[in-house]
């Protein structure tokens, strides 16, 4: 009588074999950089607009949500749990920031959809992806 595999391990097989842990991660990685680079834009072009701001205070407060990114994707690269740990907190704070702020409900909409969605997404994924390693190959 052949022994049974148990589900975790043939859905963990099949999803190393299907490349969908492989597209979880790119899709991840991806959120993060789109992520990144809306932040960076934002930060920089933000105060840019103003005529008493000049290109190098602007860059200098873009500097810092291009370092975050470059941190999160660097950590998610092989940390992917603590990648998803740090995403889902900074979705919480933009939540945060929008009770305290008292948002209306177009800035809202706009924040969800743009930020904190995309980043509760990578958070999601990453864990997703990182799920498949945890545990050893069939066979």
């Amino acid at each position: 009588m052949a022994l049974e595999q148990e589900p975790a391990v043939t859905e963990i097989a099949d999803r190393r074999r299907t490349g969908a842990a492989r597209l979880e991660r790119a899709l991840a990685r991806s959120l993060v950089i789109a992520g990144g680079a809306f932040w960076v834009i934002a930060a920089f072009a933000g105060p840019y607009v103003y005529p008493d701001v000049t290109l190098v205070q602007s860059a200098k407060t873009a500097v810092w949500p291009f370092l975050t990114t470059m941190l999160i994707l660097g950590l998610g690269w092989k940390h992917e749990q603590l990648a998803a740990v740090l995403l889902s907190g900074a979705a919480a704070a933009v939540f945060v920031w929008g009770v305290i702020y008292g948002w209306k409900l177009e800035a809202w909409m706009f924040m969800l959809l743009v930020v904190i969605g995309p980043m509760a997404l990578a958070a999601v994924l990453f864990v997703l992806s990182s799920r498949w390693e945890e545990q050893p190959p069939p066979g």
